[in-house]
């Protein structure tokens, strides 16, 4: 049956607005909504996903790295979607650093989202993670931190927590230079959820941190590590630190403490002892208030002062100068400082640097304490010359002593030489600043030739080195303890600096609380500025006068030969003072010398002198004993 033309043209109609209305909607979707929808889509099957930079590197002064950033995965856990907590825990308890209990507790709690079992494991057991199919579980790419020689400078490079964030030192305070710009990319995700490389997937290019170059030498690094550890082991010691410094332009060659999570040479303040003289010292001499010829009356080494007496640890009824730096005289010092006054020797104790922080490269630097004239009590004068009354920190010493050895110049400490680039392009550079002007070069060479006599015949006789004049200051402080000094406890100092003559490195040496057979700075601290003044020698010979002789040691520090200068090749008697009978025994075999020895401990003592003409019929006598201050 034929249709009628009036239901002919209803169906057509009806076609018509049909077509019009799904024309429309593909209009609506494919011009109107089109990004709406393209979004939807690319949300469906597309997932971004961060593309991880290496962070800068840590370099020290001869671009050897310190702190490096390797190839590593993140490894976490989605709760919600893990099907066997028991087996997710176990798993994964044997491939990092997790016990079995405490992750099962954050792995079965379906009310988180986000667990985070390891911020930088290693790619092998990523990579052994990932092949088990563990649902809920997930790895990333990312980084791992590591220094190339262990725990080396751990103090000042710094560390970072569990959640991968810096929380100390260097990379902390650089972090804005060392943090990488991670990239952005998009991956594929097929109908299962398991991500597919896609072409042109990158959104955002990955940037590499940038790195620092330090000061720090990591030879000399290891060795003022070695020597400190040794020496905390040998007195007992509770804690304590070493400094090398080049003076010329206040670079930090080396930066050891003890314990190594923590920063001794910046953070720790203690009272100095008689390290601290030089300032009254330096201060008289220039000021003209002494002159190097001045002697003193010392009443038998005793000087009364407001609630009670100061005394001389090697009592002297009359002493010149030099003896009263030799011999560390505290009622010497107490009498300069009389004469010099409050104002001007509070003045000259900021000048070098007491009392502020030094502006290193560092947080938590301690700035120490030294009260106003104001405040000080009827003793302060004498008690602060003999440096009591105030605390310094290690770096802010060895910058004193450094401005000593360099002529009269006070210069900011500077750890960090220059930032730059992947390819190693300057970025920014930090040069070396002179902070001001301390003494007159004059007055920086007189006190440098009394600190020479305390090395070579004083109460820093321990810290002597073989054929290497040396400059330097023994100190000890007792410790006060809820106000009050305790006879018992105390901090040991031998701040100095090699060669006398040009100095090169100024080395200062604290003990905390040493418990052995020695109590006094000579003793505890000299032998470790000894044994690291000897091998920096080594390290650069090229750096000493030619006159000067290089005992060579062993890895533990003990001599082993004399070099370039031994009796056996020109005569003369070599120097034993400051080693023990072994050291000198060995020394005395090596250059053919017959002797003969009384007492125990150090040489202190030898005849004929260092240096004496000496045939093979002479014997040469040493005296041994040891001085302490």
């Amino acid at each position: 049956m034929r249709l009628s033309s009036a239901r002919m043209l209803a169906m057509f109609a009806a076609f018509v607005v049909l077509a019009v209305l799904v024309l429309g909607k593909f209009f609506r979707l494919q011009i109107i909504e089109h990004e709406y929808y393209k979004r939807l889509a690319e949300s469906q099957q597309f997932k971004p996903a961060d593309t991880p930079a290496r962070r800068g590197t840590i370099y020290d002064r001869n671009l050897r790295p310190l702190a490096v950033t390797l190839p590593a995965v993140q490894v976490f856990v989605d709760p919600h979607l893990v099907r066997d907590p028991e087996v997710v825990a176990r798993e994964l308890s044997k491939r990092t650093a997790h016990t079995y209990d405490g992750l099962l507790r954050r792995v079965g709690d379906r009310d988180i989202r986000f667990v985070r079992v390891a911020s930088a494991l290693d790619i092998e057991t990523g990579l052994e993670i990932e092949a088990m199919g563990l649902a809920g579980v997930g790895v990333v790419p990312s980084g791992m931190r590591a220094r190339p020689l262990g725990d080396v400078g751990l103090n000042f490079i710094g560390g970072y927590g569990d959640d991968g964030k810096c929380l100390t030192g260097l990379e902390l305070v650089f972090d804005e230079d060392l943090r990488a710009r991670p990239g952005r990319r998009r991956c594929f995700r097929d109908a299962l959820g398991r991500s597919r490389p896609c072409l042109e997937g990158v959104i955002r290019t990955p940037v590499p941190g940038n790195s620092i170059v330090l000061t720090i030498d990591a030879d000399f690094q290891v060795l003022a590590e070695r020597v400190l550890a040794e020496a905390i082991r040998t007195n007992k010691a509770k804690a304590g630190g070493v400094l090398i410094v080049d003076p010329a332009n206040g670079d930090i060659l080396a930066m050891a403490s003890s314990p190594k999570t923590c920063n001794f040479p910046v953070r720790q303040a203690f009272e100095p002892g008689s390290a601290f003289k030089i300032c009254v010292l330096s201060a008289a001499l220039d000021m003209g208030v002494v002159d190097a010829a001045a002697v003193f009356r010392t009443n038998g080494g005793r000087l009364k002062v407001k609630g009670g007496v100061i005394t001389d640890l090697h009592p002297h009824e009359v002493m010149d100068l030099e003896d009263a730096v030799r011999y560390s005289s505290n009622v010497v010092m107490a009498l300069i400082a009389r004469d010099l006054g409050p104002e001007a020797f509070h003045r000259y104790m900021r000048s070098f640097g007491f009392g502020a922080r030094t502006g290193i490269d560092l947080e938590g630097e301690s700035r120490g304490i030294l009260s106003e004239p104001c405040a000080w009590s009827g003793r302060s004068l004498e008690t602060l010359s003999i440096g009591h009354e105030v605390s310094v920190t290690t770096l802010q010493l060895a910058m004193a002593y450094a401005a000593i050895a360099n002529g009269g110049e006070l210069m900011r400490p500077r750890l960090v030489k220059a930032v730059v680039d992947e390819n190693m392009n300057v970025l920014r550079s930090y040069k070396p600043k002179v902070v001001r002007r301390v003494v007159k070069e004059q007055t920086a060479h007189e006190v440098t030739r009394m600190l020479r006599a305390v090395v070579e015949s004083g109460t820093g006789a321990l810290a002597r080195v073989e054929g290497i004049p040396a400059a330097g200051k023994t100190g000890t402080a007792e410790k006060v303890v809820d106000g009050r000094y305790r006879r018992d406890l105390h901090t040991c100092v031998f701040a100095g600096f090699v060669p006398a003559e040009r100095p090169k490195y100024v080395c200062v040496v604290v003990i905390d609380e040493p418990r052995g057979v020695y109590r006094y700075g000579g003793g505890v601290c000299g032998p470790a500025f000894g044994t690291i003044a000897g091998s920096l020698a080594r390290m650069e010979k090229a750096c000493l006068p030619s006159t000067c002789l290089v005992l060579d040691r062993g890895p533990d520090g003990t001599p082993d030969a004399a070099v370039a200068g031994g009796a056996g090749s020109t005569g003369r008697c070599p120097s034993v003072i400051g080693l023990t009978l072994s050291e000198a025994k060995r020394v005395f075999e090596q250059a053919r010398v017959r002797w003969l020895c009384s007492g125990s401990g150090r040489v202190v003592e030898q005849d004929p002198a260092p240096g004496a003409p000496l045939d093979s019929k002479r014997m040469c006598t040493i005296c041994l004993g040891g001085g302490d201050d």
